[in-house]
């Protein structure tokens, strides 16, 4: 097979065969990718019955879309062979990694709650995976799960008579049918060795198997043969005493509930399973003794003064309403016992835009983050001893902050402008130019470390203002875009931080450069977002995981491999940003990937929200086709953005881009054959492909600039985009399609002008602008003749036409606004009526609408939240203790 072609895929090596076909590595010669093909056994091609049975099982396993789920792109067929194109996962197998020994408890545990949010997920679509074990798991080298084969036992199994479901499924179709193995002996479910009707709780049986496997390093009904495994199966228990020491007491009665032989006894949902071990990756195993090591390194009074704020803290809480939640707590209350808290963020904090950002103080006490209120963000500051936070005062607008040395100041970016402002009040101070979303560094001495723009390096000015000194320069012929988020190391004259370059998140580096004499050497290959924590260990994020390599803060170097600590940690893509943050006496802060799912939902005319489809994920930027049958979206997942498509008959999703690259901001062409969207393969760069996935991406712009997508006019001849320029403000600019690459300014204005929409006449283009010193909507003609006129008349954004052309919608803090302008090129805007006052999704720094308008004009495609606009931050308390025990630095 290597070396042939099959269809468009051109096979390059094996990846390995079993009972349901043998697996090759490919290239995908039409959409430029590598994928993984896997060839079906011949009875498909003799048997037209099963091959029907397969692709009706086919088509519900491809609109099973999950981060941890391989995923399947298609069933193909060529020259009468069938195979499956899936996706290419790299890494090692599971099998692979418990063949070297037993995991450690801890990462058992980590890699068995992503197994279980795969399965948990894949049941919600009714969806039964059938054969679970090792061999069908694999480990990216991120240390992410991707689970194989899902569903295929049920898609490749044949029909079996009532009379041959009485014997063992595995043993029939072995000895029988080749190729065809509906589970392996040692991992099948007492009823499904009986040929009984399955269900759900097969996998959960199956998968308490693997996790045994994986704290033990044996099987837990191991057998020489088919038959001994099957004999053990249903007639013995495991060896419970082979379970590790370490092993929590709610990981071992998890065990015992997933391994009930009887299947009304058995746990019944994974989504419970996953919870469980979440919460026992924090708490310290039986034996454990963390209390005496944090004494030494805080000191008690330390430590006893953290201890009573946190419990002052509660009783603050308690008496205001306000819900902070235990959601674990070590069974041994001791002053350093690892302890987790939940804290609802309520109102409308910027993590829904991603600019969330939390930053602790350096003593620990304070937590400062950016929030939203009426479409304007703001620095907030919450003392932990009181109930809620506080905004700063003369912070509108603010991007990042960072506190000071002492804790009594912020910096922060806002407009044009690197500022800051004292927590006692008073006006800020403006300290130097700066337009960006990045991390800032203090030094001992109250100078700041920051980032001026998304294209420069790192500048050094003092936080009274004066001439700031250059530190870095990115190397453009290498690839780097920037230099972001700088973090002081211990030395106070090595600063870490993040080389953001071409490929977005997943190609960064993290370097060191010396405050003295400016040398930079590479810290981290792949990473991005790093901190020190001061049990020796440096943090940073890969994907949409948090890692820990042990660090030597002497020679500032890390001295073992990296591991990974926390699995789905909330992540902005485009500004390389983990929501995390840690304080030097061991406080964790960060926000779960989780705490944003959100759903793809129509809002009806008499209010109702109804799901387009049931998955929920991390939805931004719907664009609905011309005819109203698909909607393309955005989802940002594991550091990194696509771009799908949703049936809206069939609530079906599908991927379109599969690049490694970040892709979003999708804009259908008039007559719904091609989608532009936005990569960050460089600076944000302007690409075209057909909406069928027939042929990959092509280029249409590529500048040094970074360029957001507005509008395809109706004659398919132009597309309206802003650009960012010097200062972080924004020009409009049309590109013409006849000649790729050529553009021209839309008009000149000194004002920040963005998210233009063409009218569906073509003559008009609506678009925001803050000239007034708000921003508000105006409409111009798309000629550039005449002047234009303003539409909205308190604040507004993200502007959408009517389908008629007749009017304009728009967003007004939490309220949708709509505007009639009547027809013709001189508008009149009569006042603005009420659409209705749901919150919105927040469209974040890109200015592009997050919603759009049926044909009709009368529903509009929404992303809901599904938390029900309440983001929950976790608090962990002396997390350095589980870095201790999880991370070994080897320190005496």
């Amino acid at each position: 097979m290597i070396g042939r072609t099959l269809a468009h895929y051109r096979i390059i090596g094996a990846l390995g065969a079993g009972g349901m076909g043998e697996v090759y590595r490919a290239s995908d010669l039409r959409l430029g990718r590598e994928v993984a093909i896997k060839t079906l056994p011949e009875e498909f091609a003799l048997d037209p019955g099963r091959a029907a049975r397969f692709e009706q099982e086919a088509r519900t396993l491809a609109a099973l879309s999950h981060p941890r789920i391989a995923a399947l792109y298609g069933l193909e067929e060529f020259e009468g062979r069938r195979f499956l194109v899936m996706e290419l996962v790299e890494g090692a197998t599971l099998a692979e990694r418990i063949a070297r020994g037993a995991l450690p408890v801890e990462e058992a545990l980590e890699l068995a709650s992503q197994i279980a949010g795969a399965l948990e997920a894949a049941h919600e679509r009714g969806i039964v995976h059938r054969d679970l074990k090792p061999a069908n798991v694999k480990v990216t080298p991120e240390g992410n799960v991707k689970v194989l084969d899902f569903g295929l036992a049920k898609a490749l199994a044949d029909e079996l008579s009532p009379a041959s479901r009485s014997l063992s499924p595995t043993l029939t179709a072995a000895a029988t049918r080749a190729g065809v193995i509906l589970g392996t002996a040692a991992y099948m479910s007492p009823e499904q060795a009986r040929g009984q009707k399955l269900d759900r709780r097969a996998d959960v049986w199956a998968f308490g198997c693997v996790l045994y496997e994986m704290l033990t390093g044996r099987q837990a009904f191991g057998g020489e043969t088919v038959s001994d495994s099957i004999s053990q199966v249903l007639m013995r228990e495991p060896d419970w005493s082979a379970l590790p020491a370490g092993t929590p007491a709610t990981v071992r009665s998890l065990l015992r509930r997933c391994l009930e032989k009887k299947a009304d006894r058995r746990l019944r949902d994974l989504g419970d399973a996953r919870l469980e071990l979440e919460e026992a990756a924090v708490v310290p195993a039986a034996g454990d003794d963390v209390t005496s090591s944090t004494a030494r390194s805080l000191g008690p009074g330390r430590r006893a003064e953290r201890m009573v704020m946190a419990a002052l803290a509660l009783v603050a809480v308690a008496a205001t309403g306000f819900a902070i939640r235990f959601a674990t707590v070590a069974s041994s209350p001791g002053a350093g016992s690892v302890r987790r808290l939940a804290v609802p963020l309520a109102g409308n904090p910027g993590v829904l835009n991603g600019r969330f950002m939390p930053t602790l103080s350096a003593d620990g006490t304070r937590l400062a983050y950016i929030t939203e209120k009426d479409g304007r963000t703001r620095v907030a500051v919450r003392a932990f001893d009181q109930p809620e936070a506080s905004p700063v005062p003369g912070t509108e607008g603010a991007m990042a902050a960072g506190f000071s040395p002492d804790g009594r100041h912020v910096a922060f970016y806002s407009g044009n402008s690197l500022s800051t402002a004292s927590l006692d009040g008073g006006t800020p101070i403006r300290v130097a130019e700066a337009s960006m979303t990045a991390r800032i560094a203090w030094t001992p001495d109250g100078s700041m470390i920051y980032s001026p723009s998304y294209d420069h390096g790192l500048n050094l000015v003092p936080a009274a203002g004066g001439t700031p000194v250059e530190l870095t320069k990115p190397d453009a012929a290498n690839g780097e875009l920037g230099h972001w988020h700088a973090t002081l190391l211990p030395d106070g004259r090595s600063v870490m931080f993040t080389v953001f370059r071409s490929g977005g998140p997943g190609a960064s580096r993290i370097d060191l450069v010396d405050l003295k004499t400016h040398a930079r050497r590479a810290l981290v290959d792949s990473g991005y977002d790093a901190r020190y924590a001061s049990s020796g260990h440096l943090l940073f994020a890969r994907g949409d995981t948090l890692y820990a390599a042990p660090f030597d803060a002497v020679e500032n170097r890390l001295t073992g491999e990296p591991i990974p600590v926390l699995p789905e940690i909330q992540v902005d893509a485009f500004n390389a940003i983990a929501q995390y943050d840690i304080s030097p006496d061991g406080t964790l802060v960060y926000l779960p990937a989780r705490a944003l799912m959100r759903r793809l939902a129509w809002r009806e005319p008499d209010g109702t929200i109804r799901p387009i489809v049931e998955e929920t994920r991390s939805f931004m930027y719907p664009s609905l086709s011309p005819d109203g049958r698909t909607i393309a979206v955005a989802i940002f997942e594991q550091g990194q953005a696509d771009v799908w498509l949703a049936d809206v008959e069939r609530g079906v999703l599908s991927r379109l881009t599969t690049r490694p690259q970040t892709e979003f901001l999708p804009l259908w062409s008039p007559d719904g054959r091609r989608l532009a969207f936005v990569s960050d393969d460089r600076a944000f760069t302007l690409y075209t492909m057909p909406a069928d996935g027939s042929a990959p991406p092509e280029l249409l712009l590529d500048t040094p600039k970074d360029k957001i997508l507005g509008s395809w006019s109706p004659d398919g001849r132009t597309i309206v985009y802003s650009e960012t320029v010097t200062g972080g403000k924004d020009n409009l600019r049309l590109l013409d399609l006849a000649s790729p690459g050529n553009s021209r300014p839309l008009f000149t204005s000194p004002a920040s002008e963005s998210a233009p929409k063409i009218c569906p006449d073509g003559r008009r283009v609506a678009f925001t602008s803050d000239e007034s010193g708000r921003v508000e909507v105006y409409v111009a003609s798309l000629d550039g003749a005449g002047g234009k006129t303003r539409v909205s008349t308190g604040g507004g954004t993200e502007p959408r036409w009517a389908p008629d052309g007749s009017g304009l919608f728009y967003r007004s803090g939490d309220a949708l606004l709509s505007v009639s302008l009547g027809a013709g090129a001189d508008p009149r805007p009569q006042a603005p009526k009420v659409v209705f006052t749901d919150p919105l999704m927040p469209t974040g720094w890109a200015k592009k609408p997050n919603y759009d308008v049926s044909r009709d004009g009368r529903r509009f495609v929404i992303i809901e939240n599904t938390n029900g606009g309440e983001a929950s931050l976790q608090i962990v308390l002396n997390f350095t203790e589980e870095l201790k025990r999880r991370v070994p630095t080897g320190a005496h």
